[in-house]
């Protein structure tokens, strides 16, 4: 669990994380004071169990995926609904960027 929110923190703070174009690189933000607040916004959820005992299949998502780490804005997902919520895909041209989130591969 604590690799989780350590992964979340990486991702939002560190420019040199893998994922940091992702989530720090948009604006996301990780606005819990301290990991206590984020492990009592957890315990909101009926499936924090199946994140305890299965950490290999569910993760720590947004549910606003524009949106920052915060109260109220947290679920548990499984990771192949992490992955659909999350793939966003961007266009640049002439110094401008935009979301194309209707993209379909």
């Amino acid at each position: 669990m604590c690799l989780k929110i350590e992964f979340i923190l990486s991702r939002c703070n560190n420019v040199n994380a893998k994922d940091f174009y992702r989530y720090g690189g948009r604006g996301i933000k990780c606005n819990f004071k301290n990991i206590y607040e984020l492990w009592f916004e957890l315990q909101k959820s009926d499936k924090l169990n199946l994140l305890l005992d299965f950490p290999e299949l569910y993760e720590i998502d947004r549910i606003n995926n524009n949106g920052h780490y915060e109260i109220g804005n947290i679920k548990i997902s499984t990771k192949s609904g992490v992955t659909k919520s999350t793939s966003i895909y961007y266009a640049h041209a002439h110094g401008v960027s935009t979301v194309l989130s209707d993209l379909i591969i």
